[in-house]
């Protein structure tokens, strides 16, 4: 498990070095099997597949990428994986596990420090970060966009840049869950799993981020400059457990419906289509689990029976 978790972990990251479309989305997967080591063997798995891995790209010449190896995929997946198998007795005699809203919590705080520290570096520059990153976004659509388009590019540099650090570290949040998701799911179906997965429908997150949500909301519309922007970007981060947590809602709804798993379907293609085009779908369901949370609304569902 761990020689094919480090070599297949060193070659998906090598995907990325190729360029082409294929490897890119293979790259994605990087940290599936680091999950697959971690959530069968424990973090120390996790740690030796990481060894494996690196030594892999080292022979392959590509030591230099082995830091940000490290830094992006293998120390997240570490933490999350030993946070992940922790469980203690609980009052029925049983085993309670680490729960998920934590993990998620846990995947959003390394996020959120990935993204300030490349915020600390950009910022040591003369001009404001978002000066610097709509500069990089015009330079790439240059290559993009065919000449005489300059309107188009413009266009697209205006709707991207604004929220571009925060929809990427989003979105390295979304590939971890992926990643550890498909990961608990395979190792169910071997019955190699350390713990029972987690059940999307019962995610809870602590109250204390709705108030730390609210001050990077505030910061990102009051402050100027780039204390502006890192308020706004900081949001779209701390904002995506509760997009988790309305697709925590859509699953307990599903379940009080005798058609719930096709409803389910349909409601997640839905989402993914309408995503691709626009932002207010993901923007709602990130609201649903505002509200949930806010005013416990699974709990005040359930007392009400499967009307």
């Amino acid at each position: 498990m761990i020689l094919l978790s480090g070599g297949t972990t060193a070659f998906a990251f090598m995907m990325a070095l190729s360029g082409s479309i294929g490897g890119m989305f293979l790259s994605n997967f990087t940290q599936l099997p680091l999950f697959l080591a971690g959530l069968s063997l424990g973090m120390t798995g996790t740690i030796a597949a990481t060894a494996i891995a690196s030594g892999v790209l080292l022979i392959a010449g590509v030591s230099i990428g082995i830091p940000l190896l490290l830094i992006l995929y293998a120390a997240p997946t570490i933490v999350l994986t030993r946070q992940a198998v922790l469980s203690r007795p609980n009052d029925q005699g049983g085993q309670e596990w680490y729960p998920p809203g934590l993990l998620l919590l846990w995947a959003t705080g390394i996020a959120a420090v990935l993204m300030t520290v490349g915020f600390i570096l950009l910022s040591s520059g003369a001009e404001s970060i978002e000066a610097g990153i709509r500069q990089l976004l015009d330079q790439v659509f240059q290559r993009m966009v065919p000449a005489g388009k300059a309107e188009q590019r413009q266009f697209l540099v205006d709707a991207i840049s604004p929220f571009l650090p925060g929809i990427s570290a989003a979105m390295w949040i979304l590939l971890v869950a992926v990643n550890g998701s498909l990961a608990q799911g395979l190792l169910v179906r071997g019955q190699r799993n350390m713990r029972p997965s987690p059940d999307l429908a019962t995610l809870e997150l602590p109250r204390a981020l709705l108030f730390v949500l609210a001050i990077a909301v505030a910061a990102g519309v009051l402050l100027p400059g780039s204390f502006g922007y890192f308020g706004r970007n900081i949001a779209v981060v701390l904002g995506v457990p509760y997009f988790f947590a309305g697709l925590g809602v859509l699953h307990f709804l599903s379940r009080r419906h005798p058609a719930g798993v096709l409803l389910l379907f349909l409601c997640y293609m839905i989402l993914i289509l309408l995503s691709l085009f626009f932002k207010w779908p993901t923007i709602a369901v990130a609201v649903v689990g505002v509200l949930d949370q806010w005013t416990d609304l699974r709990h005040r569902l359930r007392n009400r029976g499967p009307d």
